[in-house]
């Protein structure tokens, strides 16, 4: 038995399940689409997250430059 044992494999937050008990935390230039589908491929997190960006860049103007948003349906 090692110290790891004891940690549960779920969480909740709220009424959502999180399963497995990986969060893929958000960082900017680094959890862009592309490594979100290869952490996918390697089996996933239970709650993944986009980059954080600035809400400036989220109007309808910039939204056509912005490609931080940017995800596809298997990301999901």
């Amino acid at each position: 038995m090692n110290q790891y044992d004891d940690l549960p494999t779920s969480y909740m937050v709220g009424h959502i399940l999180i399963q497995p008990n990986i969060t893929l935390a958000p960082m900017v230039g680094v959890t862009d689409s592309v490594f979100r589908r290869m952490i996918l491929g390697l089996g996933g997190c239970g709650l993944v997250s986009s980059e954080m960006t600035n809400a400036a860049g989220v109007s309808a103007r910039a939204i056509k430059h912005h490609h931080q948003l940017d995800f596809l349906p298997e990301e999901r």
